[in-house]
């Protein structure tokens, strides 16, 4: 095999070439002579050009593959978190989210700790205050919506 990555001729067949249109451009066989070897020549070139161009699609279709995963995983990671602040104080949500792989850390986002009833609504020391819920229990709130 050729040692010149752009060259996907062999030095070997190349060296046989070049004794062709050298010393023995005169001599031809049935189906062999110089002008066979370089239409031979060309054609691999050509399919070798067009592997390159092919390769450098699929390098550019991994690459958007890649970012569009990266992209749902975040969205999906978002989702899961929003789901298991509507899934507190409801058991039935939170039991399906508990089966799902992506909640069982296959995530990037850590998956929150269920809150217990009795510090779900626990003053602010420094005020006194409760805190605003984000959401009732029976609808959640729709962000942008006053």
């Amino acid at each position: 095999m050729s040692t010149d990555r752009s060259d996907p001729v062999s030095s070997s067949v190349r060296q046989l070439i070049s004794l062709f249109e050298n010393s023995l451009s005169d001599v031809r066989f049935p189906d062999v002579d110089l002008a066979s070897l370089h239409a031979r020549s060309l054609a691999l070139h050509e399919r070798a050009r067009e592997l390159t161009e092919a390769e450098d699609r699929v390098a550019t279709a991994r690459h958007a593959v890649d970012d569009a995963r990266r992209e749902l995983r975040k969205h999906a990671d978002q989702a899961l978190a929003y789901l298991q602040v509507y899934a507190e104080g409801r058991p039935d949500v939170r039991k399906q989210l508990e089966t799902l792989e992506l909640a069982k850390g296959e995530r990037s986002l850590p998956l929150r700790p269920r809150k217990n009833k009795s510090s779900a609504a626990e003053p602010d020391l420094a005020t006194n205050e409760l805190p605003e819920p984000a959401f009732t229990k029976d609808k959640p709130r729709i962000v942008g919506a006053s």
